[in-house]
């Protein structure tokens, strides 16, 4: 039987094609020692910013059930150490004489003090977590791509732990809860990790198994949702996102989303509005149909109930502001002392009153100019920045909790994009969003 020689012919040539489009990792040309040392450095910031979030609910206990440190701080310093190690971690000059600066006035506040018990291992502490903000790692701007790729990645995994968590209490059983792991002095208390969706209520908000509490988990889902409209603009991860973030009923992740929007505008490609402008109708009668809106509603009611979630986290931190200049000279310029802060039912103090109360108004000053600093420029987009800023003001206690702080630096404050891909950054990024 005769054979035609195009048919055999055909499998040699899909062998050629597959040699030249797809080639073996032996043929391939060795990588340069800047490839392997940016592969590192992407490696060591992904891997580290996973272990965060995977361990957000782990404490080192230091007086047990009274002292807690947050296993995050030492993943932080470890980061540190190996970046150090490979050379690839530098010294902010600009960054380290704002802290000296702050950390020296936080020091003579706290001597000037009448009362001598204030806490000193409080002051440690604070020095402690924001050293870690003088760092800076250069990247390229295809390693911060793929380092936000990544993050979108865990995001899906987040999505993905709610509905779980959903499924699983309408199957009638219990949420899913690692505090049922993790030993009880181990665990990084102050939080409330099961939460009902309403008072009375059989079905508790998702905390996605890992985190702190549905607040943490509808944050870190809204980073992806506002890193996705910035960038990549994939109407499916829109979407997954999106839907996550309203089965989370966390305020906070939609406050953080909706706080974003007037800076997202300024990314979105005209492609993208058709796409908007249709999903609009079927996110409001989902919304409508889950019970979000009147979940929004009842939140909205609560900026004016005294210690209900969104009076404390936003209302209540200006008044005690308030307090502080209407009191006594004293305590406006030196604070009451470190550790200090009046405990009040259901408050717990962000940065925005908690360091003026404390500190005084010179290291309040001196404290703002080195976060928004430490936070904003060196080729990070401006998006990125002002997302952490806003979600490090109104997290409960972020002022104190390493995974807030973790993600600032990770985030923002500890990269810096080389000067040289600076321009084509957004290039990066639209390249990428075109391939799919």
């Amino acid at each position: 039987m005769a054979v035609d020689s195009r048919e055999m012919a055909e499998p040699e040539v899909r062998l050629a094609r597959r040699r030249v489009f797809r080639p073996r990792a032996a043929d391939r040309p060795p990588l340069s020692a800047e490839e392997k040392s940016e592969r590192f450095v992407l490696r060591t910031l992904t891997i580290s910013f996973a272990i965060a979030v995977l361990t957000m609910k782990i404490g080192l206990p230091l007086s047990p059930g009274k002292v807690s440190v947050q296993f995050v701080l030492v993943i932080q310093y470890a980061v540190i150490a190996l970046l150090m190690i490979a050379g690839r971690l530098k010294v902010s000059i600009g960054k380290l004489f704002i802290f000296l600066l702050f950390g020296m006035a936080c020091l003579i506040t706290a001597m000037l003090q009448p009362n001598p018990n204030f806490s000193f291992p409080s002051l440690i502490y604070v020095l402690a977590i924001y050293a870690t903000y003088i760092f800076l790692v250069p990247v390229r701007d295809e390693t911060l791509r793929k380092y936000f790729e990544a993050i979108q990645i865990f995001a899906i995994v987040a999505v993905a732990l709610v509905i779980i968590d959903w499924a699983v209490q309408f199957a009638g059983q219990h949420m899913p809860n690692i505090e049922n792991i993790i030993p009880k002095n181990f665990l990084f208390f102050d939080y409330i990790y099961i939460q009902p969706l309403e008072w009375g209520s059989r079905f508790n908000k998702p905390n996605a198994y890992f985190f702190l509490e549905t607040s943490f988990v509808s944050q870190f889902i809204a980073f992806a949702l506002i890193i996705e409209a910035a960038f990549f603009q994939r109407f499916k991860n829109l979407l997954i996102y999106g839907v996550g973030l309203v089965f989370t009923f966390g305020g906070t992740g939609m406050m953080l989303a909706l706080l974003c929007v007037p800076v997202l505008l300024f990314h979105l490609r005209v492609r993208m509005l058709p796409l908007i402008l249709i999903s609009l109708p079927v996110v409001a009668v989902a919304a409508i149909q889950v019970g979000l809106v009147q979940n929004v509603e009842k939140r909205t009611a609560e900026f004016g109930e005294k210690g209900a979630s969104a009076n404390q986290r936003f209302n209540a931190q200006f008044e005690r502001v308030g307090e502080v200049f209407s009191g006594p000279i004293r305590e406006t310029l030196i604070g009451i002392g470190p550790g200090q802060m009046p405990n009040r039912i259901n408050i717990m103090w962000t940065p925005i009153s908690k360091v003026i109360v404390e500190y005084g108004i010179f290291v309040y000053a001196l404290f703002w100019a080195f976060l928004i600093y430490c936070l904003f420029g060196r080729g990070i987009p401006f998006i990125i920045s002002w997302m952490v800023v806003i979600q490090y003001l109104f997290l409960n206690g972020s002022f104190l909790v390493p995974i807030v702080n973790f993600y600032n630096v990770m985030l923002a404050g500890m990269l810096m994009v080389r000067p040289g891909d600076r321009d084509q950054l957004r290039r990066v990024f639209s390249r990428h969003a075109h391939r799919h």
